[in-house]
């Protein structure tokens, strides 16, 4: 698979990751994993997590782009 495909799809992926966990956290839907409650604050941290790996897959894309 080509670099920037990966970084594409990888980027497409986290940033649904992270769309997902802050619908989730806005929407206060609860979460359990077992029979352990997940509290929200997880996702508002997934948010910023998958989010910055999201926009550093986008990030080097935009600037090969440019180089072109």
């Amino acid at each position: 698979m080509e670099r920037s495909a990966y970084r594409t799809i990888s980027g497409t992926m986290f940033g649904l990751i992270a769309l997902g966990h802050g619908i989730r956290a806005t929407l206060q839907v609860p979460a359990q994993v077992g029979s352990t409650p997940i509290p929200i604050w997880v996702s508002w941290a997934a948010v910023v997590f998958a989010g910055g790996l999201c926009v550093w897959a986008f990030r080097p894309a935009r600037g090969q782009r440019r180089a072109t």
